[in-house]
């Protein structure tokens, strides 16, 4: 009894950190991307803005809904429309950015780039771990969804550091590296994305199917 008294709870307070972090993050890095003109921080950036949009309307829900019934509805409709909106924005971020790379690239700083991702990588491994604590003992689809989504930001935050580290030391030596290196890392960080995307919302279509999410709402 304790057990499930105490779930709710801990699930409420992981999704609570995980926005409040979210929107921390998502400020540093859209300043980041504005200031270094970074067609990669962009890619991320935007990626970030839309989880932390659809996490604010989930926690917000989520604190006021008090019957185990109808957070299960709104869990089932959250994670479904978080990964099919993800999906289409990721796809746009791949078309965009392959149009730069064919339409000559451009010139950034990557040293600035490069000490930009650190300091959120840094601070996406803090939550992650903070955040996969609270998983533990939370059995939440929606927390463990944001555990995967802050691993991901680690993982694309120590990627474009040792890809904008590469682009710093070898920049000189080859000049097309600076100018073409920032959207093909955009890409790159985009693909893997999106894959994990279709994969979640393949699930999310797998356990709850539209007809059945229907049927909770008629």
């Amino acid at each position: 009894m304790l057990r499930q008294q105490e779930e709710p709870f801990l699930e409420k307070i992981a999704l609570i950190l995980s926005l409040f972090s979210g929107i921390l993050f998502l400020s540093v890095e859209l300043m980041a991307a504005w200031t270094t003109r970074s067609q990669g921080i962009w890619a991320d950036s935007i990626y970030d803005l839309g989880e932390t949009l659809f996490l604010a309307v989930f926690t917000f829900l989520l604190v006021f809904l008090k019957e185990d019934k109808q957070r299960s509805q709104v869990r089932q409709i959250f994670t479904l429309s978080k990964n099919a909106f993800l999906a289409v924005l990721l796809t746009a971020l791949i078309w965009e950015n392959l149009r730069v790379l064919f339409s000559g690239g451009h010139v950034i700083d990557p040293r600035r780039v490069w000490g930009m991702e650190l300091g959120l990588c840094g601070l996406a491994a803090a939550v992650t771990l903070l955040l996969a604590i609270l998983a533990r003992g939370a059995a939440s689809e929606a927390v463990r969804s944001e555990v995967v989504c802050w691993a991901i930001d680690v993982a694309g935050c120590a990627g474009m550091i040792l890809a904008y580290g590469l682009c710093a030391r070898f920049g000189e030596q080859i000049p097309w590296l600076t100018r073409y290196a920032d959207s093909l890392i955009a890409v790159l960080l985009s693909v893997p994305a999106l894959i994990g995307v279709l994969r979640m919302l393949r699930d999310n279509l797998t356990e709850y199917p539209i007809p059945t999410i229907k049927r909770h709402f008629s």
